[in-house]
């Protein structure tokens, strides 16, 4: 439903209301002559007579013509909870009052109130959807790892909400408008951010709180993505670990690995040799392989390797790893890697048991920068470009 506000006139209360049996009714106007002129007031769905406790398709638009100057109208849902929806004088032409889209799956009220205390009444309601959709939260709790499916995280998880279909743009402000995060912690400034016309993105401007509880609603019943196509309501629940900041620097060779803004380990590293460089900026662990990983990269074309590693830490979605390496006697002393970053199998182990999937790699020092594309997470945006990507944004701009 659209973001719902109350029309600037105060709600009156009125007792002993009873709905007319007919498409137009008597409104009085104030300024009527000693004749008692009366002004047909006429409710009109898609073009058509509406009448008494009819049923309308979802998505149908309500017209109120020849609404008396100084009337008040109200349209509410008859539902729980009774909602106040924004209906607005359109056109002076017949003065018509105009709500567009009607949400399915709704009863409706619509009260004209003349200055002169008389009043229009009808009441009438919307079928359910002929087509729904809905939308996969990511990261999606994998209910064997966590404790009662919500899953903890590093502080940089990325949030996405993929949907079957694209959104159409002139739907995406409204879409966006129905999603929400609830934190235990404030997250400060954040915003959503459209990847595609099929996946939004959520991130504050700075990291997740650290051990926080959050949900991530999305309120879609009343909201169209396409013409005809209404959403459905779902949500995620995830909980934040500590703050998890491994910083690598890759000129020094070395990583340097934070927790709760205190550093409390140092390691020896090797990078990507000149040409196949490790890449620098903000990168996020997406996936963890404790024994065995085989991993398969083809950095450059028709050529390959496939190697067995233990403790390998995803960062990137085209084949950048933190994990062992006992086959490079280099470690701290220069970069000889294919890309990965290099470590010993025992600090490669200990990294790996005190991390998780969403903290954070900051790598500096290399002339090759990291990617939105290559990138878990939209840390990589500057805010200023993350903003553009909200619908909402653009039409406040707009």
């Amino acid at each position: 439903m659209k973001k719902l506000t109350l029309v600037a006139v105060a709600i009156t209360v009125l007792a002993g209301l009873v709905a007319v049996p007919s498409a137009a009714f008597a409104v009085q106007s104030s300024d009527a002559p000693a004749t008692n002129q009366v002004h047909a007031v006429e409710f009109i769905i898609n073009n058509e007579p509406l009448v008494k406790d009819a049923k309308v398709a979802a998505g149908s638009d309500l017209r109120i013509r020849n609404v008396p100057t100084g009337a008040q109208v109200f349209l509410q849902t008859v539902d729980e909870p009774v909602v106040q929806l924004p209906i607005a004088l359109s056109t002076q032409v017949r003065r018509t009052w105009v709500y567009n889209d009607l949400a399915p799956s709704h009863r409706y009220w619509v009260r004209v109130l003349g200055a002169d205390g008389s009043k229009a009444l009808i009441r009438f309601s919307t079928e359910a959807a002929a087509s729904t959709f809905g939308g996969a939260i990511h990261p999606v709790p994998d209910p064997t790892k966590c404790k009662r499916s919500v899953c903890k995280y590093g502080v940089g998880i990325p949030i996405r909400i993929e949907f079957p279909m694209s959104i159409a743009n002139k739907y995406k402000a409204a879409v966006e408008a129905g999603l929400s995060i609830t934190s235990a912690k404030p997250i400060g400034t954040s915003s959503w951010g459209w990847i595609n016309d099929t996946t939004i993105g959520f991130r504050p401007r700075d990291y997740w709180p650290a051990n926080d509880k959050v949900i991530v609603q999305a309120n879609l019943a009343d909201v169209q993505g396409a013409a005809d196509v209404w959403g459905t309501n779902f949500s995620m629940k995830f909980e934040t670990g500590p703050k998890v900041i491994i910083r690598t620097r890759i000129a020094d060779y070395k990583m340097v690995i934070w927790q709760d803004d205190k550093k409390i380990e140092t390691f020896p590293i090797s990078s990507g040799r000149a040409g196949l460089d490790t890449t620098s900026g903000i990168k996020v662990i997406s996936e963890k392989y404790g024994y065995q990983l085989k991993v398969l990269w083809n950095p450059i074309p028709k050529k390959g390797w496939k190697i067995r590693v233990d403790y390998a830490l995803r960062i990137t979605w085209d084949g950048e790893f933190i994990h062992s390496a006992p086959w490079n006697y280099q470690l701290g002393e220069a970069n000889l890697s294919h890309g990965c970053t290099n470590m010993s199998n025992e600090d490669s182990k200990w990294v790996f048991k005190h991390t998780r999937v969403g903290d954070v790699v900051e790598a500096d020092g290399s002339p090759l920068k990291v990617t939105n594309d290559q990138a878990y997470g939209y840390w990589n945006y500057t805010w200023k470009q993350w903003q553009k990507m909200s619908a909402l944004s653009n039409a406040k701009a707009a």
